[in-house]
């Protein structure tokens, strides 16, 4: 959940956002309760086995915490930017932007890691219905999540999906199926 304070950081930083009170006694109580959570798991863990381990998950989770934070405070600014004239671009305009940079980077990739079994089988070589739904199912998601970054904006997003997993966490815990 740290993601949601580099959210805000970079959200103040690169909008210009304004914290509220409220929003601001939410990120610090987010705060309190991540370090509550691991000074918990520090005591239970093995300290003579992990402390370079320790140091590098830090690095690592801060790092990512760093860029994901960034990445989304600066796709926010994207949807939300003006034209010259005053206007704004759709959200399909903006993700068609953004297809511009990964799709070629997607077949490249698939060249690169396939290309012997493209050449011998072809592109759509295993694609079913399942896998078609796949591919709609991710590319609503993506839909949506523009949506919300134009119309709610990152820090918001970020507290629905912490919300949504806590309530996945306990219908898996009540139903049984935590497995699954």
């Amino acid at each position: 959940q740290s993601k949601i304070i580099m959210n805000a950081v970079f959200s103040l930083l690169l909008l210009k956002t304004r914290i509220t009170l409220r929003q601001s006694l939410a990120l610090i109580i987010l705060t309190c309760g991540m370090i509550s959570v691991q000074i918990g798991k520090k005591g239970a863990s093995n300290m003579e086995a992990g402390e370079t381990q320790t140091l590098a998950g830090i690095i690592v989770l801060f790092t990512a915490t760093l860029t994901s934070g960034f990445a989304g405070a600066y796709l926010e600014k994207m949807y939300k930017s003006i034209n010259t004239d005053g206007t704004q671009c759709s959200i399909w305009y903006k993700n068609t932007q953004l297809a511009c940079f990964s799709v070629p980077v997607a077949i490249v990739s698939g060249r690169i890691r396939d290309s012997r079994q493209i050449q011998l089988r072809g592109f759509f070589y295993g694609f079913d219905y399942v896998v078609l739904m796949i591919v709609c199912i991710h590319a609503m998601g993506g839909l949506i999540v523009a949506a919300v970054l134009r119309h709610a904006g990152n820090i918001l997003k970020s507290f629905a999906i912490s919300i949504s997993m806590c309530i996945c966490a306990v219908f898996s815990t009540l139903t049984g199926m935590e497995g699954v």
